[in-house]
This record gives structure tokens, C-alpha cells and sequence, in this order.
């Protein structure tokens, strides 16, 4: 595993090179204006960015046509669907320095709960994508994922932007442990899928 896992990230360094830019780009310019919306979107960039990071995997798999040449290595298929798992958490570090960049701005209300139930919420999406990357492939699967990620981001964006609307939220510690709930549950559910899927895959 530690091989598949070492050859994603050396064809996705031009991916991970753009993230680092992006970060370089937006943190000095939200500790400089100190803007909320301009942090909150940071926020929804760095846990999109996270998320569909194994996206970059699946997308150089099909382009250099490696599912085919995997097939026929010793690598169990369990394997290889785990591996595309541990490219998502791999990713959470991108997530943790937006967060980290905007949790001691002054006005910018974000609790650990908060942060934590971010996390949850980025793994959830992750765990989404993977079975449809297996079963429908990287271009339709990521044009979902990311209308799904921008509607619901941006919907949640403006509900806690609204001090009314955010009324209707359950608190906090109850949105932290019904995230955390599917996250974990997703994880098998996502793999047990993904793994069904690919095994049944045709190469």
C-alpha cells in the first residue's frame, strides 16, 4: 500500500503543488483584511480542495490507463480501494490550516466543536465521492461532487451568515456527534461499496 500511495502523490505533485499556491495566495490576505466572508470562503475552498483530492488519483489512473495494468499486479483489491481512503485523510491537513488561519481572527466566531464538525462534514463528502469515482469514473463523478459540494457549502454559508435562520440549527455538540455518526458509518459503508463496485469492474 505504501507504494500506491507514494506513486499518487508523485503524479499529483502539480496538485499539490496549486494547493500550496492557493494557500500561499489567501492566508496573508485573510490575515491582512480580516474579512469574515473572505475567511469563510477559505474555509469552503480548503475543505473542497481536501475533499476531492483523490479525485487527482482517479483522474491520472484512467489518463495513463493504470486500472488495467493494476489488475494484473498481486495487489489485493481491498488494497487498493483503502488506498484511495488514506489519500482522503492525507488531504485533511489542507483543511486543518484553513481553519487553523481563521479561528483566532477577532469576529469570526468558530468554535473547536465547529471545527470539528467541518472535519466530520469534509469526510463525509470524501466518503461520498469514492464509490461513484469507481463506479462512474473520474470526469462524471467530480462534475456531481462538485455541484453537490458548492450547493450544500454555499447553503450552509448563507444559513449561518443568517442570524435567523441559524436559529433552527441544532447546538453544536448535537451537529458535531450526528457528523461525527456518519463519518464513521460512511467510512464502511463508502469502502464496503467501493470495494462491491471495483470487484465486479471490468479492466
Amino acid at each position: 500500500m505504501k507504494a500506491l500511495l507514494y506513486k499518487d502523490l508523485i503524479v499529483m505533485k502539480k496538485e499539490i503543488f496549486m494547493s500550496a499556491v492557493i494557500l500561499l495566495i489567501y492566508i496573508p490576505l485573510i490575515l491582512l483584511t480580516q474579512n469574515k466572508y473572505l475567511s469563510g470562503a477559505f474555509i469552503g475552498i480548503t475543505s473542497g480542495l481536501a475533499a476531492l483530492f483523490p479525485n487527482y488519483s482517479f483522474v491520472h489512473d484512467r489518463q495513463a490507463g493504470w486500472e488495467s495494468f493494476l489488475y494484473a499486479t498481486p495487489f489485493k483489491r481491498r488494497t487498493i480501494v483503502l488506498q484511495k481512503f488514506l489519500l482522503l485523510f492525507l488531504a485533511l491537513p489542507l483543511l486543518f490550516i484553513g481553519l487553523l488561519t481563521v479561528f483566532f481572527l477577532p469576529g469570526f466566531d468558530l468554535s473547536l466543536l465547529g471545527c470539528l464538525s467541518l472535519v466530520f462534514a469534509t469526510l463525509v463528502f470524501g466518503y461520498i465521492q469514492i464509490p461513484l469515482y469507481f463506479a462512474l469514473g473520474p470526469n462524471k463523478a467530480r462534475i456531481i461532487m462538485m455541484l453537490t459540494f458548492f450547493v450544500v457549502f454555499y447553503g450552509m454559508f448563507t444559513l449561518l451568515m443568517n442570524d435567523r435562520l441559524a436559529s433552527f440549527l441544532p447546538p453544536e455538540h448535537i451537529l458535531a456527534a450526528l457528523l461525527g455518526t456518519f463519518a464513521v458509518a460512511g467510512f464502511f459503508a463508502a469502502y464496503f461499496i467501493s470495494l462491491a463496485v471495483y470487484r465486479i469492474k471490468e479492466f
